[in-house]
């Protein structure tokens, strides 16, 4: 069977994937001019997208969708996915330097070049893709149908999605650093605490002398400040930075990435949570799908409020930083992507639908979910938001060449039925 791909065809589901977004955004930004969506409001919809929807989100399509058999045969997409990551941030940090980025704006584009939309944007083009003929280029074999391939490609993105939450340093990367003001205070406070400190030392020794009571059995040194004490001391500060940094860096998105990965990979737990039978479904994981549906569109509508309720002057001043980002994310990682890929094909499963997923993992605008991050740490939002929606204009026409591109190449490559793309 000869079947024939018009680029047009594929613009079009490109750009009516963004289109949506847009809209919602543009929804959002209506509700905020109107006095619908304050900032106030805001605030609480971006707490509540990252505390429960998207938990919700990730362990009812996350868990259901995994088990041990497909982590350890898909293992390609940690290796690319964490690849990608380390070449993200490399990206990040060469930006840096280019620009003279100062820290917090260096954390500002490596976090933004890291997180692409993997899950919304491709899976709302899997979904997509798979009812037209562009599906025929991403067929196994003779007996494959675009209904399978779809659902391995929806598959193979959500243990992706699975694996890029437990890789999130979001919160740690878009948290902007004390000031040097403030730094100056602190260590103000610790001289003088330690001065204050040395004075009490000194007084109680001056008291002990004065009533005459040294002798040869008094100890030269407090007690309290003995060696095993300072040890202790020390190993207690240690343990309490390690779990400080642990907290620096956990979320409830990647506490419901793991719970999804221990439910997903234990046969007894998933027929507990997941299947027509399971006692559980019509309770909880029913009741995590209706709450994680929800989390997508209130998440652009929060996107476009954000462009309403927050000034904009920010995002002008980090001009050089926002350009930076989309280059990379929209020129220099699909290249390295879809060059590594094609190179190691002969490594991993001859899917043409697992080449194209992979090559996606480093395709993409920044992840809009990047924004509930912002909200929750309270800073950069102002950038975010005007990132996110320059990138989403610029998403339809390169993101259609990247695929088109895809396309071509896995076709050159593979045996799928289709005919070459016009």
């Amino acid at each position: 069977m000869n079947e024939k791909i018009e680029f047009t065809e594929v613009l079009f589901i490109i750009g009516q994937s963004s289109m949506l977004i847009l809209l919602l955004c543009l929804i959002g930004y209506w509700c905020a001019r109107i006095g619908i969506i304050t900032t106030t409001v805001q605030k609480g919809l971006s707490e509540l997208i990252i505390t429960i929807l998207m938990p919700s989100l990730l362990f009812s399509q996350v868990g259901s969708g995994i088990d041990a058999v497909a982590i350890i045969h898909l293992w390609p997409i940690p290796v690319f996915l964490y690849l990608f990551a380390t070449i993200s941030g490399s990206l990040g940090l060469l930006g840096g330097k280019l620009f003279s980025f100062n820290s917090t704006e260096t954390k500002f584009v490596t976090a933004s070049i890291i997180f692409n939309n993997l899950t919304h944007l491709s899976m709302g083009l899997i979904q997509n893709l798979g009812t037209t003929e562009a599906m025929q280029l991403l067929l196994w074999n003779e007996q494959d149908t675009p209904e399978k391939a779809r659902t391995r490609g929806v598959s193979y993105t959500l243990l992706a999605t699975l694996i890029g939450n437990l890789l999130s340093l979001g919160t740690y990367l878009l948290r902007k650093e004390p000031q040097n003001e403030d730094d100056e205070n602190n260590d103000l406070a610790r001289a003088l605490q330690v001065d204050e400190e040395s004075a009490r030392t000194a007084h109680i020794s001056r008291k002990i002398v004065n009533e005459g009571s040294i002798s040869e059995s008094t100890p030269l040194l407090n007690p309290a400040s003995s060696s095993h004490a300072k040890n202790f001391s020390t190993a207690s500060r240690r343990v309490r930075d390690v779990i400080s940094n642990v907290e620096t860096i956990m979320n409830p998105p990647i506490y419901a990435a793991i719970a999804a990965l221990i439910v997903g990979t234990n046969p007894f737990l998933k027929s507990l949570f997941f299947g027509k039978n399971a006692p559980l479904y019509p309770i909880i994981t029913k009741s995590m799908i209706f709450l994680g549906n929800a989390s997508t569109p209130l998440t652009l509508l929060v996107l476009g409020a954000q462009l309403s309720n927050l000034s904009r002057s920010k995002s002008g001043k980090m001009f050089s930083a926002i350009s930076w980002v989309m280059i990379a994310r929209f020129m220099i990682m699909p290249f390295i992507g879809i060059s590594l890929v094609m190179m190691t094909r002969g490594w991993f499963l001859d899917d043409p639908m697992f080449w194209f997923v992979l090559m996606m993992l480093a395709s993409g605008p920044s992840a809009i979910n990047c924004i509930n991050v912002t909200q929750l740490t309270g800073a950069f939002q102002e950038e975010m938001a005007a990132l996110l929606i320059y990138s989403y204009i610029a998403v339809i026409p390169t993101l259609t060449v990247t695929v088109m591109t895809m396309f071509y190449l896995i076709h050159k490559t593979s045996t799928t039925p289709a005919d070459l793309i016009s």
